[in-house]
């Protein structure tokens, strides 16, 4: 699970006094934990390309499927980093959040198609995670790639995912002023 870190690195900054530096300094908080995040994906590249390469030959995928893929795999991993930078946002106003974290992922895991593929889950269940922004990272990405899918579904699920990428940034915004706020009103 590599996007735990993002909220682990976050709660560490919170406790060290480390992100009370960024309060004085002209770049913001979330640029450096976007590096990092960056830097983390270059690795996983390493492993990521040559698995899709391999793919996309043995199976003889189509370059709709393909360009699907990429851009649900794009959207899902912007998705993935603002949920894990909202969970870490909330070690400002938590004093651990350990327990959260391994629920959240354990949750994740389930409703992401990581560990069984939602088409297998029965009908209530898959309309439910139909509407939650963990499928974007796993699920809706390999969908695409080996199943290919239609123009309109192309459409809507990107509307939902960009929806989400909205409703994930401005909770980061929302979370970022009042827990500055705290913050603030605990060093003084």
């Amino acid at each position: 699970f590599p996007f735990m870190h993002i909220a682990t690195d976050i709660q560490k900054d919170v406790e060290q006094g480390i992100m009370a530096n960024f309060l004085v300094r002209p770049v913001q908080y979330v640029v450096p934990v976007i590096s990092r995040f960056v830097a983390w994906m270059v690795c996983y590249l390493v492993i990521l390309v040559p698995a899709v390469l391999f793919t996309v030959i043995y199976r003889e995928i189509s370059l709709q499927n393909f360009l699907s893929f990429f851009i649900y795999l794009v959207l899902g991993i912007g998705i993935e980093f603002l949920l894990w930078y909202n969970l870490g946002l909330l070690a400002l106003k938590l004093e651990r959040l350990r327990g959260l974290l391994i629920t959240f992922r354990a949750f994740k895991s389930l409703v992401s198609g990581a560990l069984i593929p939602l088409s297998m889950f029965p009908p209530m269940f898959r309309t439910v995670t139909e509407f939650l922004p963990m499928k974007f990272y796993i699920y809706t990405p390999v969908n695409a790639l080996l199943n290919g899918g239609n123009m309109e579904e192309l459409a809507g699920n990107m509307v939902l995912a960009l929806t989400w990428i909205l409703v994930l940034t401005a909770a980061a915004a929302w979370q970022w002023n009042s827990g500055l706020k705290r913050l603030q009103a605990n060093i003084s």
